[in-house]
Formats: C-alpha cells, sequence, structure tokens
C-alpha cells in the first residue's frame, strides 16, 4: 500500500530536517552533527542512510563523532565502514580492536572498513581516495 499523503509529508520533514543537521554541521556547529549520528538509529532505512552520507560527504570533520559511536558501540557495523570512509587518523586504529569481536557482524565489518582504508594503499600506491569535499 503505497504512503498517504500525510506520511509523504512526514518524511519530506525528516528529510528537511537532515538536509539542516548537515549544514549546521558544515558550519562547525557540533550538536546537529550528533543528531545526524542519532539519525543512523532510525528505523527508517532512508533516514540512516541519508545521515550516513551526508556524516561521510562531510569527512574528517566527522571522525570524533564516529569514533564516539564506535566507542558506545551504536551502529557498529555502519559506524567502522564510514570510519573508513572519512579516513581519519584514529580510523585505523579504532576499526582494528573490533576486527576479533564476538559479534560476527561487527568483525566483518571491521575486515571489510580494513580493506577500504587499504585498498588505495595496495591497488593503487600514490592514488587517493579522497573526493572534493564541500567545507
Amino acid at each position: 500500500m503505497p504512503p498517504t499523503r500525510l506520511e509523504t509529508i512526514h518524511q519530506l520533514a525528516r528529510f528537511a530536517k537532515l538536509v539542516a543537521y548537515a549544514a549546521g554541521f558544515k558550519l562547525h556547529f557540533r550538536p546537529a552533527g550528533k543528531k545526524l549520528v542519532a539519525a543512523l538509529n532510525s528505523e527508517n532505512e532512508d533516514i540512516r542512510g541519508i545521515a550516513g552520507m551526508f556524516l561521510v560527504q562531510i569527512g574528517k570533520r566527522s571522525e570524533p563523532l564516529l569514533l564516539t559511536a564506535a566507542k558506545r558501540r551504536e551502529n557498529l557495523p555502519t559506524v567502522l565502514v564510514m570510519l573508513a570512509d572519512v579516513e581519519g587518523p584514529e580510523a585505523e586504529k579504532t576499526v582494528k580492536r573490533f576486527l576479533d569481536d564476538s559479534d560476527p557482524k561487527v568483525a566483518d565489518a571491521a575486515k571489510d572498513a580494513l580493506e577500504m582504508i587499504h585498498y588505495c594503499d595496495d591497488d593503487f600506491p600514490g592514488l587517493s581516495r579522497e573526493f572534493p569535499r564541500v567545507t
């Protein structure tokens, strides 16, 4: 059954909030970044995906928030892969700590993240995975 008009409006409002949080975080408003990390807990897959895309797009500025989320074991498989994407200085150390995690999903995500971190180093020396970021 397709969503009702009211459900569609609510969904658009949630997306607009994420855009506002991303804009605020890009302007160095840390609480907005925390809201993006919190959105990774959403039941709505679209909300989780968009929040994650914004955090990765923002880049290394997202790293401290993602490290805190990893320390708290919040959305760990997703957060580990996102840490690999932002390529901050602490990302590799943090990801390595979860390679032997008792949760197989977390251990697999850590292995995938570590492969992502080393992909360019091993296969394309000197090539950066860094994409232009909006600062």
